[in-house]
């Protein structure tokens, strides 16, 4: 139960902060992934987490929002690709295949990723 009370004021937070929430978000998932999959689902939910596929030529890259700290580590090292105020925030042909997939592996946390 003081688990559950833990949890719920988590949310009673996050719900309170709007949009600056991200960084508590990303802490908080990695709180829950300790307990059980039915309260990540609720969370999964909740905070519409999802992951987007952007595709070069037979190259996809894989952003997973429910891992990004939104370091812009991305966005400083390759601005013709990753463009955060833009939609889509990805776009491929800023660059070479092998330029995005150099900087998709300098991501900390593991939100961007490649698929072959």
């Amino acid at each position: 139960m003081q688990l559950e009370n833990k949890l719920f004021s988590w949310l009673k937070f996050e719900a309170k902060l709007g949009e600056k929430s991200v960084q508590c978000k990303t802490h908080f998932l990695n709180i829950v992934q300790l307990f059980n999959s039915n309260i990540r689902t609720f969370l999964f939910q909740k905070f519409k987490i999802m992951k987007k596929e952007y595709q070069k030529e037979d190259m996809t890259i894989v952003w997973d929002n429910s891992k990004c700290i939104h370091s812009g580590i991305c966005a400083k090292g390759l601005s013709s690709v990753f463009k955060p105020k833009e939609q889509p925030w990805i776009q491929t042909d800023g660059a070479d295949k092998e330029t995005i997939r150099q900087q998709v592996l300098a991501c900390p946390s593991g939100a961007l990723s490649i698929k072959d």
